[in-house]
């Protein structure tokens, strides 16, 4: 069923809901946890998890990220491991616990970006809709700063308290679903 849907995925034409034919590839990307368990919102990735493979298990993939319909920071974040097995693929979702740490030199990089992409959005307001530069600027600095905030909570977040309880959570789904 699996290999089915990823075709149909590959074959769209609509590049928004393209997807790679292979389960190794579509399971590394968020578009796949968007489109295979989101109801309204896209998942955005901040982090995977190295998880050790429970046995039996052919692949097992976990990821910290949540649920939006907008760029920058998500507070509530969830953790979601696949795990292929055999040929079945199960994928759960939980709440992350602990909740994710707010890190402050992360959540700087954000309020700067949007405090850029505030002055672009008033200077296009001002220009009643029609700078599109100031537009299209303050759309660059919300994207930037969203994918800079995600970039720091990935290389931050490992040396926080709080990961090793975040990893022993995703090892542990891991391991349920393998039937451990």
């Amino acid at each position: 069923l699996a290999e089915r849907w990823l075709k149909s995925r590959a074959d769209e034409t609509d590049e928004n809901l393209k997807l790679p034919a292979g389960i190794d590839a579509a399971l590394k990307l968020d578009a796949f946890y968007t489109q295979a368990i989101g109801a309204d919102a896209a998942f955005v990735k901040t982090l995977d998890f190295a998880l050790i493979k429970p046995e039996g298990a052919d692949m097992a993939i976990a990821r910290l990220g949540g649920w939006t319909q907008d760029v920058g920071p998500i507070y509530d974040q969830q953790v979601i491991v696949t795990l292929v097995k055999g040929d079945r693929v199960m994928i759960a979702e939980a709440p992350a616990a602990p909740a994710v740490p707010k890190i402050a030199a992360c959540d700087g990089l954000w309020t700067a970006a949007d405090a850029a992409a505030q002055k672009f959005q008033e200077a296009y307001q001002a220009s009643e809709l029609k700078d599109e530069k100031s537009y299209d600027a303050a759309n660059a600095a919300w994207e930037k700063g969203d994918a800079d905030y995600r970039a720091c909570m990935g290389e931050r977040l490992p040396g926080d308290a709080a990961f090793p309880a975040l990893l022993a959570q995703a090892q542990a789904l891991a391991d349920h679903m393998a039937g451990k």
